[in-house]
């Protein structure tokens, strides 16, 4: 360990870049191997996530091909929808590699991303604020709200707008520079002895933080299916993406009841694998 040297011993320093040196060559070899474990933790919740990022690349296959005849709003929107794909399938591979400060913080422009979307398909106001770089989140869902009033009910706007509202209350900190961003995922990893570590290149395994961020991915894949279905009225003439989305959300739906706690099997098995 660095911190076992005498700082400005001159093997001091020729030990530091030793080790970064290290880090640097385990970091593609060390990928599969967390990869496999964190799969394992996640189980269900894996299989679960490929099935939204298979609906969601459907969805736009199938609209890419419809672009001349889509409104200029719903054509930008086809941009967030494909960037929120990105973000999710990029975060959630953070998450397997124990990379969790980097899966945290691309949550926060998911859910901005995928209101953007449902706002720039539905408002021309939105689209324009967007496209001038003044929409901010706070902004777009009022305008949301007043879409979702006028197809359903005040009761299932006013449900959205809640849910959406305390999830922004809980990510928008975490795409910047702040204690909460860059804290929050660095001090839940720990060595044996209970020591907080920097923990860089994601070679540091934490069960139960890999657990709870996959929920919260299953969650955000969740939503981008809602928002795509919403956002994009050619999907609804789409019979077998409709029924594939419908069997998603209930077994999405079904998952996301359960209560939300790791399973000690699981865990116990995870510990031996890592010689704990």
């Amino acid at each position: 360990m660095i911190g076992n040297s005498t700082m400005g011993e001159p093997d001091s320093k020729l030990q530091a870049f030793t080790l970064a040196e290290s880090i640097l060559d385990s970091v593609d070899s060390s990928k599969s191997e967390m990869s496999a474990v964190s799969e394992e933790i996640l189980r269900d919740r894996k299989e679960l996530f490929q099935e939204a990022l298979l609906l969601q690349l459907a969805g736009i296959s199938l609209l890419s091909g419809l672009q001349n005849t889509l409104p200029i709003g719903v054509r930008y929107a086809l941009m967030l929808a494909s960037s929120i794909f990105d973000h999710l399938l990029y975060g959630w591979h953070a998450n397997l590699q124990a990379y969790y400060r980097v899966s945290l913080s691309l949550l926060r422009i998911i859910h901005e991303s995928t209101v953007f979307e449902l706002a720039v398909s539905v408002d021309e106001k939105a689209l324009q604020e967007w496209l001038n770089g003044t929409l901010r989140v706070p902004g777009a869902r009022p305008k949301v709200v007043d879409f979702l009033k006028g197809m359903s009910t005040d009761l299932i706007a006013d449900t959205w707008a809640a849910n959406q509202q305390k999830k922004w209350k809980e990510l928008h900190k975490l795409a910047h520079a702040s204690w909460e961003g860059i804290s929050a995922p660095a001090a839940r990893v720990r060595t044996k002895s209970g020591t907080p570590l920097y923990s860089p290149a994601g070679r540091i395994l934490n069960p139960a933080l890999c657990f709870d961020l996959g929920l919260e991915y299953v969650k955000a894949a969740t939503d981008a299916v809602v928002t795509m279905r919403l956002a994009f009225s050619p999907l609804d003439q789409e019979e077998l993406w409709r029924a594939r989305q419908k069997n998603y959300l209930a077994r999405a739906n079904a998952e996301l009841l359960k209560e939300c706690k790791i399973d000690e099997n699981v865990l116990s098995h995870v510990k031996k694998t890592l010689g704990e």
